[in-house]
C-alpha cells in the first residue's frame, strides 16, 4: 500500500509470490538456506496462494502472478532430479488447486467495478488482527462496492457509514469453489454491522465479504456481466 502513495502513480504487482506447494518453513526461517533441514517444513498450499492473491488485489495492485514449484522448473522425474522437493510432474500440477482459484478470483473481480476499488482498511472497526489474520478491505470512492478478504474465517464488524446510503446487498464469496452465498439486504442507515462468515474459522476457510450499495440488487458476485 505504500506503493500508491509514491509520485508520479505506477502500477504495482508482485512478480514472484509464494509458489504452490513450494517448501514453506513453518518457523519462519529461510528454506533456501536450510534445505538439509526438513524439519518444521510444510508445504504451502492452495490456502497460501489464495491469501497472497486476495491481500495484493485488494491492497490495490494492478494485478496477480501465480507460480507452481513444479511447474516453474518443468518437473519431469523421467528427465531430471527434482529441485526444492518437487514431487509433482508439472503437467499434472497444472490442475493443482490454487492454479483453478485464481480464475474464480478473475471470476469475482470482473463481476464488479474492480478496478475503481482502492483499499480502505478503516471499513474494519472490529475483528482486524495482524500476520496471517490480517483482513484486507477495499472499497469505491462512492461508496458503491466494498470488499473484504477474511483470511481465517473469523468474524468481523464493518463501518457502513462508509458506503453509499443505498439499500447494501450483502453477500460471501467462496474463493474455494466460486459461488457466492446471499446474507441478506437491508437499508443503509450508517453504523456498523458484525458478519461471521461460514463454517469454523481456521486456515483454508478464508471467504471474500462483498457489499453492494445499490438501488437494484446486482448479480450474485463472480457472475459474468454483461
Amino acid at each position: 500500500m505504500r506503493d500508491r502513495q509514491r509520485r508520479p502513480v505506477k502500477p504495482t504487482l508482485d512478480g514472484e509470490p509464494i509458489y504452490e506447494n513450494h517448501p514453506y518453513m513453518a518457523d519462519g526461517s529461510n528454506y533456501h538456506q536450510n534445505r538439509k533441514k526438513w524439519d518444521g517444513v510444510t508445504r504451502a498450499m492452495a490456502h497460501d496462494v489464495r491469501r497472497a492473491a486476495y491481500w495484493a488485489t485488494l491492497a490495490g495492485a494492478a494485478g496477480h502472478t501465480y507460480g507452481c514449484n513444479h511447474v516453474w522448473q518443468f518437473y519431469d522425474p523421467k528427465r531430471a532430479p527434482a529441485i526444492l522437493e518437487a514431487n509433482t510432474p508439472w503437467r499434472k500440477a497444472l490442475d493443482f488447486p490454487g492454479a483453478r482459484q485464481m480464475g474464480l478470483l478473475r471470476r469475482l473481480l470482473e463481476s464488479r467495478p474492480w478496478t475503481r476499488l482502492a483499499p480502505d482498511d478503516a471499513l474494519i472497526v472490529e475483528g482486524q488482527q495482524p500476520g496471517e489474520h490480517h483482513l484486507q478491505a477495499a472499497r469505491t470512492p462512492d461508496g458503491g462496492l466494498a470488499m473484504v478478504y477474511v483470511t481465517l474465517g473469523t468474524p468481523l464488524s464493518v463501518d457502513l457509514g462508509r458506503l453509499a446510503r443505498q439499500p447494501i446487498h450483502a453477500w460471501w464469496f467462496d474463493p474455494r469453489e466460486g459461488q457466492a452465498k446471499k446474507i441478506g439486504t437491508w437499508t443503509n442507515t450508517g453504523g456498523s454491522r458484525r458478519f461471521a462468515p461460514p463454517g469454523t474459522p481456521g486456515r483454508g476457510n478464508d471467504w471474500v465479504l462483498v457489499l453492494d450499495a445499490a438501488a437494484k440488487e446486482p448479480a450474485p458476485p463472480g457472475t459474468k456481466r454483461d
